[in-house]
């Protein structure tokens, strides 16, 4: 890949229709692809989260990451 050049992963709703535990997981596993790949900028569309949703803007960058309540 050329210097430079960042990758990107759209994903539309990509937990509609799995129950709470396989959603976290899938969470999860975003999040554990995002630290391993700095270079992978992630868009994730949902309509719905049962949970809180941190946004900050760093360094020129927009983050959003849910984290658990409680």
């Amino acid at each position: 890949m050329p210097t430079g050049t960042r990758c990107r992963c759209l994903l539309d709703e990509p937990s509609t229709g799995l129950d709470v535990a396989a959603r976290e997981q899938f969470l999860s596993t975003v999040d554990e692809l995002h630290r391993s790949r700095r270079d992978l900028a992630t868009v994730l569309v949902s309509e719905c989260f049962d949970h809180p949703i941190e946004i900050e803007h760093r360094a020129g960058r927009w983050q959003a990451r849910a984290f658990a309540s409680g």
